[in-house]
């Protein structure tokens, strides 16, 4: 129906110029859970274990009534590759009935003959018996389910446009719910049913590829990296520099920063606790302890600034425009340390100020 020159849409724009064309919504829907599952690859990989799970089954008379014996309720169902919203009809079985699906396959692997019948029922074992895999299984549960009464809502025949609008907004705000605030809740019912199967709740580590290395490529990386710190400290060391004052020595900074990094404490992980650490020995890192203090006054943000300059405009307005410039620093200090104001004992400031201002002079 999309094609605009050929097809049934190009037929009918022959017999009534006016015909519009409208994409149908449902469609659009399967569609976009289509590419949005593609561009996962943990949900192709569980989609894919589902799929492995009906296969392994069905293909087999002997399998299949050991699945029947010991999931009596739903049966495992073929994913459905042209309507996204129906594969909730090949999840919910297994949501359901993860321990019976567990113990048919842990069954088939014992009681089967055949080598590669076998070998993937262990497989498809130890992959149900994860917690990622019984993670997805809750996730994808979820958001099947909604966006499978959504799809029954498209393709009624009765539905209108605000319909269409109003649950495809319902489903977009269900997916931004979802992701802020239901995943913990996802996480703990997936760790219930890990208890209840008596499985380990924990995610599986990945090992890390660690690439090869030459027999000198480590100590090649190791010079960089003092090479590039010694030409930090001299960068730091011209930049506060002042004509011929100067703040900081670079060779000497860099050697105290070698020597602090062979002797420090490992609880020692920001800058503030690196200066505390410092503080007894400060004369041994004089210029180290300089650079720690200069990192932590360098001000990172203006807003307290920016603060100061709107109590100004409120303190002197239109209406004390006769303002004194010392009167306007009294109350602008005022202001900005509010916090310390508000610890003075006002009547001991009241009592000297009027001591102060007291015409007459006490004789002895």
């Amino acid at each position: 129906m999309k094609a605009k020159y050929r097809e049934v849409q190009t037929r009918i724009k022959n017999v009534n110029k006016r015909a519009m064309f409208m994409a149908c919504v449902a469609h659009n829907l399967n569609l976009l859970l289509g590419d949005m599952a593609k561009c996962n690859k943990d949900a192709m990989t569980f989609f894919g274990l589902v799929q492995r799970l009906h296969t392994l089954f069905v293909a087999s008379t002997e399998r299949w009534n050991i699945l029947c014996e010991l999931c009596p309720g739903l049966t495992l169902k073929s994913l459905s590759s042209t309507r996204w919203e129906c594969r909730i009809d090949s999840v919910k079985p297994i949501r359901y009935q993860l321990g019976g699906v567990n113990q048919a396959l842990a069954k088939v692997s014992q009681t089967t003959k055949e080598p590669v019948i076998r070998s993937e029922a262990q497989s498809l074992l130890l992959h149900t018996s994860s917690y990622e895999f019984v993670l997805s299984l809750v996730i994808w549960y979820d958001l099947l389910f909604c966006v499978n009464s959504t799809s029954q809502t498209l393709e009624s025949e009765s539905t209108t446009l605000d319909t269409v609008l109003n649950e495809l907004r319902g489903l977009k705000s269900f997916f931004q719910n979802y992701r802020n605030t239901d995943f913990n809740g996802a996480m703990c019912t997936a760790r219930e049913i890990m208890e209840n199967l008596g499985y380990r709740v924990k995610f599986s580590i990945r090992r890390q590829f660690t690439p090869k290395r030459l027999f000198d490529e480590k100590r090649q990386e190791n010079d960089q990296r003092e090479k590039q710190l010694e030409d930090n400290c001299q960068k730091l060391s011209d930049f506060l520099k002042d004509g011929e004052l100067k703040d900081l020595n670079a060779e000497d900074l860099f050697s105290e920063l070698k020597l602090f990094r062979s002797t420090v404490q490992p609880s020692v992980t920001n800058t503030l606790g690196a200066l505390q650490y410092l503080a007894p020995i400060k004369e041994s890192y004089s210029y180290l302890t300089t650079a720690y203090r200069i990192m932590l006054t360098i001000p990172l943000t203006v807003a307290s600034e920016e603060r100061t300059f709107s109590i100004l405009k409120l303190i002197k307005n239109y209406h004390r425009s006769t303002m004194a410039q010392e009167r306007l620093n009294g109350l602008a200090t005022l202001s900005i340390e509010c916090e310390t104001a508000k610890k003075l004992d006002m009547i001991n400031l009241i009592s000297a100020f009027a001591f102060a201002k007291a015409r007459k002079v006490p004789f002895k």
